[in-house]
């Protein structure tokens, strides 16, 4: 009997690090589903916004494997529940990884691009399962992306605000001033 969360899975991580592999400068292939669009757009966001931590593990000659399970372990240690952003990030470390401009053969981008497909699918749809069941499986996924900002954002912007208010107040006071003794 087919497992469909599993399945699933490994259609999400497959279409998103396929999609890493590709060579730089070339089009990618349009995303096979919703969840993988919204993957591709979480975890590049991620990347952009973190893209010196991301740096570190371009261009890794290792195996990626081994090191994807080794970042996972530091991301999900045991007993610790995963969120949205930790399998993002994974699959953001896992993208990375891949990056190898031209250096390597296709059948080794391949071999990895399977492996750590595999790695994911296996971390998220079988060890962490009932957490994804849990938060809607890949449909809670694309809705928790919807939602409102979170809360930090919007103090940002507010705090943002409030200094350009005050500001603008302080300067048009200095220019009233400035004003009357010319």
């Amino acid at each position: 009997m087919e497992d469909a969360l599993r399945t699933r899975t490994e259609q999400v991580f497959a279409d998103y690090l396929e999609f890493c592999a590709r060579e730089p400068h070339t089009p990618g292939l349009r995303p096979r589903n919703r969840e993988a669009a919204a993957l591709r757009t979480a975890a590049e966001e991620l990347r952009r916004t973190y893209r010196g931590y991301f740096a570190r593990y371009q261009n890794y000659n290792g195996n990626c494997a081994e090191l994807l399970d080794t970042l996972m372990d530091a991301l999900l240690p045991e007993g610790v529940n995963p969120t949205w952003l930790r399998m993002v990030t994974c699959a953001a470390l896992a993208g990375t990884l891949l990056q190898h401009p031209g250096r390597r053969q296709p059948e080794e981008v391949t071999r990895d691009c399977e492996r750590l497909v595999g790695r994911l699918t296996t971390r998220f749809a079988r060890r962490h399962r009932a957490w994804l069941e849990s938060r809607g499986g890949w449909e809670g996924f694309c809705l928790s992306l919807q939602g409102p900002l979170p809360l930090s954002y919007w103090k940002a912007r507010l705090f943002q605000t409030f200094m350009s208010c005050i500001l603008a107040t302080v300067l048009i006071y200095l220019w009233t001033r400035v004003y009357r003794y010319l």
